[in-house]
């Protein structure tokens, strides 16, 4: 791993003594040099977050965490391209029963379905590994990376 690519962060949890609530303060880049300009960033958070603040009060570092962050590319993922059609999808109907009522609903094979399919709830969309349960007032969309995404109706479709 280059070390250029990892960013280090550290952050005390600091309270007034005799205080059951503590605030993370993060240490600024580079060495902790001065106590006293943590204590000075401590006692402005103290004033941002409660209105007062102790500037002669004794502070106690209850935490001390550090994070450590590793940037990396993303990964390229592949746009899943299915020419099929709803009715190839299609296994059949099954009578189920959802939200207090029996419907028969239509079965759907996902690896079947066509990229930009819509499906209207009650339905059901079967894959080898899960099975989605689209309830009636819901709408799902399969989208070019293989996703279903459950939207409920009345609410716009993600762009």
């Amino acid at each position: 791993i280059d070390p250029r690519t990892i960013e280090i962060m550290k952050y005390l949890d600091m309270r007034y003594e005799g205080q059951a609530h503590a605030l993370k303060i993060q240490c600024l880049s580079g060495k902790l040099r001065r106590v006293e300009d943590v204590a000075e960033r401590f006692h402005e958070a103290h004033y941002n977050e409660y209105g007062f603040n102790l500037p002669k009060g004794n502070i106690e570092i209850v935490n001390f965490h550090v994070v450590g962050v590793h940037r990396v590319t993303p990964p390229n993922i592949e746009k899943r391209a299915v020419h099929g059609s709803l009715k190839d999808a299609h296994l059949g109907e099954r009578e189920v029963y959802m939200e207090s009522e029996e419907f028969l609903v239509p079965i759907y094979k996902k690896e079947n379905m066509p990229s930009d399919a819509i499906l209207k709830g009650p339905c059901i969309i079967e894959s080898d590994t899960s099975t989605v349960i689209v309830t009636q007032g819901f709408k799902a969309i399969h989208d070019e990376y293989g996703n279903i995404i459950l939207i409920k109706a009345g609410v716009d479709s993600p762009e």
